[in-house]
């Protein structure tokens, strides 16, 4: 009860971690630590035990878990236990998920719900390192963490040795806001063979400031085997990298990448191409990647890098039920393209689908496009039912001041492009990955 609450959230965390049934922690309104203020215990963390859900957002005399507010109700895990003006003394890792054995392996039961985690400074996942782990994270802010390398907020490994687990894990409704990396993935890094979910998620204001990928940097080994990555009806606004992708930078040997009513606005690579996406392959097998109901404004590539919007350097794409509008490139190829396409044959099997989308420039695009193909000898580039009409945005925002968040998703009522999608064409379904692993 509350009135016999534990006065130490790490103390509460190990009573719970010890019992061997599924143990909700109810966390009232506070700032919490995982080290005392002070101490320079900068390795101390939060952990994340299977069956033990860890859930902010109680005033303290609630009955029931509904009952909770954890947005009048704050509950934040911070790792600002120094200098409160010097990030670099903060706790390196302020929570971690690691599956080191299969006798402890964190799966679906553990769950991180209702919290806001803010001020990690380390060497990567200042909020939250997932070592070959499986939790459930959903309404959490992951706000000005900092990376001295990769992941700013999150670090998706298998890190300690002898950890044979590929890390699963699903984020629902989570903000990322205001978080930095130096090298690649100022929100979120993935480096091995992972399935990551993100449902309803958001990617507000996160910079890399000498690398890839504003937001979210996926490498190579994060694809291993038949991997999948879902990002459903997510949203990606006003990030940076200095370098490439603005947003999401996909390196791929194999696997599906699969994006559905995600939307890219106002996204930045200040020096590099894909203004919101940059795709890469790396391998000889098959990688595929799926953008269905997808929107990109307003967003910019700098430099001489070219595509606005997209930059596609991967095997195979697919863009359907799509809009691609008011982006800006520097490439100097015929004008502001949202969407550039590399000058490489794949050994001759690369496969493009743009198909009942709204592009702007679009003709300049297919032309594009179709050249390389005749060049490469490309399997072929598959396009119908696609306009060049402007989808009248509310508010479109401006590319030439990106990266920023003025820019909104949201059409006029008149808009012609409303109902002109196809219902036969989706994306593959989302793996099911509601059960424990």
């Amino acid at each position: 009860s509350w009135d016999h609450a534990f006065t130490d959230l790490q103390a509460a965390i190990g009573a719970a971690a010890v019992l061997d049934t599924e143990i909700e922690i109810w966390v009232a309104a506070g700032t919490y630590y995982p080290s005392g203020i002070n101490s320079g215990q900068r390795d101390k963390s939060f952990m994340m035990y299977p069956k033990v859900a860890l859930l902010g957002g109680f005033s303290g005399d609630e009955d029931a878990v509904t009952d909770r507010d954890w947005d009048a109700n704050l509950t934040i895990l911070s790792g600002n236990i120094g200098d409160p003006a010097d990030d670099s003394d903060n706790i390196k890792n302020v929570v971690i998920a690691s599956s080191p054995d299969i006798g402890k392996r964190v799966d679906r039961t553990a769950v991180l719900d209702g919290l806001m985690i803010e001020k990690g400074y380390g060497p990567g996942g200042g909020a939250l390192i997932i070592d070959g782990a499986s939790p459930t994270v959903r309404n959490i802010v992951f706000r000005n963490n900092t990376s001295t390398s990769n992941g700013g907020a999150i670090y998706i490994d298998r890190v300690v040795e002898n950890n044979t687990h590929d890390p699963e894990p699903i984020f629902e409704l989570c903000r990322f806001i205001g978080n930095t990396a130096v090298s690649g993935g100022g929100a979120v890094y993935v480096e091995t063979s992972a399935e990551v979910t993100f449902v309803q998620c958001v990617f507000e204001q996160n910079e890399v400031s000498s690398g890839n990928g504003g937001a979210v940097r996926f490498t190579h080994e994060a694809f291993g085997g038949s991997r999948q990555i879902d990002f459903l009806s997510c949203s990606f606004v006003g990030n940076q990298a200095s370098g490439q992708a603005g947003a999401l930078y996909v390196a791929q040997e194999s696997g599906n990448l699969n994006l559905r009513n995600c939307f890219f606005g106002g996204n930045r690579a200040v020096n590099g191409a894909g203004g919101a996406v940059f795709l890469k392959f790396e391998g000889i097998s098959e990688a595929l990647n799926h953008f269905v109901g997808c929107t990109f404004l307003s967003n910019r590539a700098g430099g001489t890098g070219a595509g606005g919007a997209i930059a596609n350097r991967a095997r195979n794409f697919n863009l359907r039920n799509s809009l691609v509008w008011n982006n800006l490139d520097n490439s100097g190829l015929g004008g502001n393209r949202g969407i550039d396409v590399p000058d490489y044959s794949f050994n001759k099997r690369q496969q493009m689908e743009i198909t009942f989308s709204s592009v702007q420039n679009y003709a300049s695009v297919k032309s594009l496009i179709e050249q390389k193909v005749n060049v490469n000898s490309w399997t072929g580039f598959v396009t119908s039912g696609n306009l060049e009409l402007d989808p009248l945005f509310v508010q479109p925002g401006d590319p030439s001041l990106a990266p920023s968040i003025l820019v909104s998703p949201e059409i006029n009522l008149c808009s012609p492009v409303i109902n002109r999608g196809c219902l036969l064409y989706t994306s593959p379904s989302p793996r099911d990955r509601t059960r424990s692993r």
